[in-house]
C-alpha cells in the first residue's frame, strides 16, 4: 500500500506543481487524453518497463488535469470579470479595521448570479462578520508586489476579484453562527486570563506559541524570533497538534478503550483546538496530516508517516491545487517530512548508547541537533522563495525552546480545556510566563547577531542552488544510489548556505544601486557589501520595499537616509521599519522644519553634496538629483518625463514619472511609470515599470537585472 500511495501520489503532485507554471485550458484535453494512453498502455502492454512507468506517468497526467480544470472552471471563470462592472451578492466572512471609519471585508457569494467566489472590498460602511452584502461596481484581479504576492495569496485563499471602485452598497444585518459567537466569546475570555496573569511582550509570545495569535508581537521581535529560527513555534502548524495528540495517546494507552475508540476519543479536543486557533485553514491542513496518521488504529495496521504524507497532500491538494505553491503549506509538509520521516532514517546511522545519565542527555541532545538541523535543510528551497532570511542558528536554539513551546502547548491545552479557573490559571500561566521570558531572551540573544541568518536576495543564489542540485541528481544517477538521494540533497542544500554565509564577510569594491518602487514613490538604495545609503522621493510609500531589499542582501548597517519630500510622515515610517539596522544620520531640506533632533541635518538644493568615498550625491532640487560613482560614472534621477539639464551626458538615466521620455545616450534607463515610452538607441537597456538593480565595478563596467 505504501508503495502504491508514493509512486502514484509523488507523480501527482509533481503534476500539479508543473502545471501551476502553464496556466493554459487546452492542458486539460491534452493531459486527460494522455492520462488515458497510459492506463491503456498499463492494461494492453506485457513489457515490465511500459507497465512500471505507465502507473506514475498516468497520475502526473491527472495532476495536470486536476489544476488545469480547477483554473479554468474556477479561478478563470471569475477572472473573466476583471475591469468589468458587475454586481456581487454574498456574506461576509471577514472583517479588518483600516481606519476609523474604513474597513475592508472579505465576502463569499456570486458574481452576477454566475459565478461563485470569494471577493474584498473596502468601504466606510459598517459590517460585522456573517453579514449580508451586496456591492455594484467595478471589480479587478489582485496583483503582485515587490513586498508581497498579494494575487497569489488571493488566489490561493479562493478571493479571485476586489473591487475597484464601489458604486453601491448595502448590508442585511443576520443572525450570528451561535457556535462561532460562543467560541470567540471564549477565546477572548481565554486571552483576558492570559494577559491578566501575564504581562505583554510575554503573553503575547505565549498566546502565539498555544493558539497561534501573533498579533500582539511587534515586529522588531517577529523578525528577531525569525532569525533565531523560532517562527515556527510561533505559529499555529502541525506540530501543536502532533504534540497535543502525541499527550492524548499516551494517556488512552493507559486505559483499556479498544484502539479504534481511541481514535475518535482524538476528534473532539482536535476539534476544540482548531476552533480556538486563529488560522484555521492552516491548522485544518495539519489535522488532515495528523489524523491520517492515526488511522492505523482504525484499521489495525501500522500508519506509516511518509504514506500518509503523500495521501493527505493529494486529498488536499485535489480540492485546492494552488495550495501546491502556498509556503505554510509547504512548510507544513517539509516540516512533517524532516522530522518524521528523513530524519529517522539519518538517526539510524549513529550508535545508541543508553547507558548512564550522561549518555542519555548526549544522546537527547545529539537527537535534537540533528533533528533541527534537518528540519531547516529541508526547509531552505521553501524558505528561499518565499522569505528573505534563513536562520542557520535553529539547531541551537531548537534545543531549548522546541521542549519548552510542547510544555507551553499541553499547559495551553489543559488551561483551555478546564475554562481557565483561577486555581489552574494561576500556576500553569506561571510556568508560561517563565517559558515566555526565556523565548523571548534567545530570540534578542540570537536573532540580533547578524550573522544569525543568511539573506536570500543575492543573484547568484537561485544560480547556485540550481547547479549544486543538478550536480547531485547527476552523482546519483551515475552511482545508482537513489537511497541516499534525500541525504545528498541535504548537503549539497548545506553547502549552499555556506558559500552564501562566507560570500557575505567577503569584501568587495562593487557598488549597487537599486530602484525600488514605481512612478513617483520610489526610492535609491546605493551599497556595498556592508553598508547603504537611501535617497527617498515616495514621502515614505517604499520603506517596506527598502526593509526587505536590504534584509535580503544581508545589510544592517544605513550610513544616511535622504529625504527628499514630506518629510514630517517619512522620517518616522523609515525610524519603524529599519528598527533593526543601525541608521547613523538623516538628511532632509532646509524648507523643512525637522530637523532639530539628534542625527538629523539640514541640506540646501544646488549647495550641498553627500560625500560616502566611492560615490556622491549632489540633490540640485526637488525634483533633481546627481549621483556619481568611482568618479567616472554619472547618474541622473529626476521625477519628470523631460531630459535632464546637466551638461554632462549620465551613463544611468531614472525618470521616477513622465509616460513620453526623450533621454540623452544612457546605457540604462528606468522608467518607474508602467506606461511609459522611451525613445532610445538600441545599445539601451531599458526597464519600464520594474524595480531594478544596477552593479558598478571600479572600472566602469556596468550590468542590471530586474529585481520585480
Amino acid at each position: 500500500m505504501r508503495r502504491k500511495t508514493i509512486i502514484l501520489g509523488i507523480p501527482f503532485l509533481v503534476g500539479i506543481f508543473a502545471a501551476s507554471f502553464a496556466e493554459i485550458s487546452v492542458f486539460i484535453y491534452i493531459a486527460i487524453a494522455a492520462c488515458g494512453v497510459c492506463i491503456l498502455a498499463y492494461n494492453i502492454s506485457k513489457q515490465k518497463r511500459v507497465r512500471t512507468f505507465s502507473p506514475p506517468a498516468a497520475a502526473f497526467c491527472l495532476g495536470v488535469a486536476v489544476y488545469s480544470i480547477y483554473f479554468s472552471f474556477g479561478y478563470g471563470m471569475a477572472i473573466r470579470f476583471s475591469g468589468s462592472e458587475v454586481r456581487f451578492d454574498g456574506a461576509v466572512t471577514e472583517v479588518s479595521i483600516m481606519s476609523d471609519d474604513r474597513y475592508r471585508y472579505i465576502a463569499d457569494g456570486t458574481v452576477n448570479d454566475i459565478v461563485k467566489t470569494k471577493v474584498t472590498l473596502w468601504s466606510d460602511v459598517y459590517a460585522e462578520k456573517g453579514d449580508k452584502i451586496t456591492v455594484s461596481g467595478r471589480v479587478k484581479t489582485a496583483e503582485n508586489s515587490y513586498t508581497f504576492a498579494s494575487a497569489d495569496y488571493s488566489r490561493i485563499k479562493g478571493i479571485y476579484l476586489q473591487f475597484s471602485k464601489i458604486n453601491e452598497i448595502s448590508v442585511t444585518k443576520s443572525l450570528k453562527n451561535p457556535i462561532e459567537t460562543a467560541v470567540d466569546s471564549y477565546r477572548e475570555h481565554l486571552f483576558g486570563i492570559i494577559n491578566k496573569h501575564i504581562k505583554s511582550p510575554y503573553s503575547y509570545v505565549f498566546t502565539a506559541m498555544v493558539f497561534g495569535d501573533r498579533t500582539g508581537i511587534d515586529a522588531d521581535l517577529n523578525q528577531k524570533i525569525s532569525r533565531a529560527g523560532l517562527s515556527h513555534i510561533m505559529a499555529v502548524s502541525g506540530a501543536q497538534l502532533a504534540v497535543i495528540c502525541s499527550v492524548l495517546m499516551l494517556l488512552l494507552d493507559k486505559t483499556p478503550i479498544h484502539r479504534r475508540l481511541k481514535f475518535f476519543l482524538l476528534l473532539p479536543p482536535l476539534a476544540g483546538f482548531i476552533l480556538l486557533a486563529e488560522d484555521s485553514s492552516s491548522i485544518t491542513r495539519s489535522a488532515v496530516m495528523i489524523l491520517i496518521t492515526y488511522s492505523g488504529y482504525l484499521f489495525n495496521r501500522r500508519s506509516d508517516t511518509a504514506n500518509s504524507l503523500v495521501f493527505a497532500c493529494v486529498l488536499m491538494t485535489v480540492f485546492n491545487p494552488f495550495l501546491i505553491r502556498e509556503a505554510s503549506f509547504l512548510m507544513s509538509v517539509g516540516g512533517v517530512y524532516g522530522v518524521a520521516v528523513l530524519s529517522p532514517q539519518i538517526l539510524k546511522k549513529f550508535k545508541k548508547n543508553h547507558s548512564g545519565l550522561l549518555a542519555k542527555s548526549f544522546y537527547i541532545l545529539r537527537e535534537t541537533v540533528i533533528s533541527s538541523a534537518v528540519v531547516s535543510l529541508v526547509l531552505f528551497p521553501v524558505t528561499f522563495f518565499f522569505f528573505d532570511e534563513i536562520s542557520i542558528v535553529s539547531p541551537i536554539t531548537n534545543i531549548v525552546i522546541l521542549p519548552l513551546s510542547s510544555i507551553a502547548i499541553v499547559l495551553g491545552m489543559f488551561f483551555a480545556a478546564t475554562g481557565g479557573v483561577s486555581f489552574i490559571a494561576v500556576p500553569v500561566l506561571f510556568i508560561g510566563r517563565i517559558i515566555s521570558r526565556i523565548t523571548i531572551f534567545t530570540a534578542e540573544l540570537f536573532g540580533g547577531l547578524s550573522l544569525s541568518y543568511i539573506p536570500t536576495g543575492f543573484s547568484f543564489e537561485l544560480p547556485l542552488l540550481l547547479a549544486f542540485t543538478l550536480i547531485t541528481l547527476t552523482i546519483i544517477y551515475i552511482l545508482n544510489k537513489p537511497e541516499i538521494l534525500p541525504q545528498s540533497l541535504l548537503a549539497s542544500f548545506g553547502a549552499v548556505l555556506l558559500c552564501v554565509w562566507v560570500y557575505r564577510l567577503v569584501p568587495s569594491e562593487n557598488l549597487y544601486i537599486a530602484v525600488l518602487g514605481d512612478e513617483s514613490s520610489s526610492a535609491v538604495v546605493i551599497h556595498d557589501k556592508f553598508s547603504a545609503s537611501v535617497t527617498d522621493f515616495s514621502g515614505g510609500d517604499v520603506s517596506a520595499s527598502v526593509k526587505k531589499y536590504l534584509n535580503g542582501i544581508g545589510i544592517s548597517d544605513v550610513s544616511t537616509i535622504i529625504m527628499n519630500k514630506n518629510s514630517a510622515r517619512a522620517l518616522p515610517v523609515y525610524i519603524e521599519d529599519l528598527s533593526l539596522m543601525k541608521i547613523s544620520g538623516v538628511s532632509l531640506p532646509k524648507e523643512q522644519d525637522f530637523y532639530n533632533q539628534e542625527n538629523i541635518v539640514a541640506f540646501e538644493y544646488s549647495m550641498t553634496e553627500f560625500d560616502f568615498g566611492d560615490y556622491t550625491i549632489t540633490p540640485l532640487d526637488e525634483g533633481f538629483y546627481s549621483f556619481r560613482f568611482f568618479d567616472r560614472i554619472m547618474m541622473n534621477v529626476t521625477d519628470t518625463s523631460m531630459s535632464t539639464v546637466n551638461k554632462s551626458e549620465p551613463q544611468i538615466e531614472i525618470y521616477l514619472s513622465g509616460t513620453d521620455i526623450t533621454p540623452l545616450s544612457p546605457e540604462i534607463i528606468i522608467a518607474g511609470d508602467s506606461a511609459a515610452q522611451v525613445w532610445a538607441t538600441t545599445a539601451t537597456e531599458v526597464f519600464i515599470g520594474h524595480s531594478a538593480e544596477i552593479k558598478i565595478t571600479p572600472d566602469g563596467k556596468i550590468s542590471s537585472r530586474i529585481l520585480f
